[in-house]
């Protein structure tokens, strides 16, 4: 993304391999961490997580250096539906997108 605050930043390598992760500030540009995620169901097993946790801080933050996460970076349309004038923007402009 570029010119944005309300993302924290997720940096990775010329792997492709996370490195780090950065508070929500003003950048310039950055990669944001959202998407799609892969992640075998026993890497949560072994990681003795709570019942109820936060996937990016509990786990992700926490663990990306003894596990090895990986990002693809993706140019393309984005929208955060986290709130409600974003998730009712989304509904608008993905209703012809997608068919059911």
């Amino acid at each position: 993304m570029k010119n944005f605050d309300r993302y924290g930043t997720v940096e990775i390598d010329e792997e492709n391999r996370i490195t780090g992760f950065k508070e929500k500030e003003f950048r310039q540009y950055g990669f944001i961490n959202g998407g799609i995620y892969l992640i075998r169901a026993d890497v949560f097993k072994n990681a003795n997580l709570p019942q109820k946790f936060s996937f990016e801080k509990d786990f992700l933050e926490k663990f990306y250096q003894e596990i090895n996460f990986y990002g693809l970076p993706f140019d393309d349309y984005f929208i955060d539906i986290g709130i409600p004038e974003d998730y009712e923007r989304a509904k608008r402009e993905l209703s012809g997108r997608v068919s059911g």
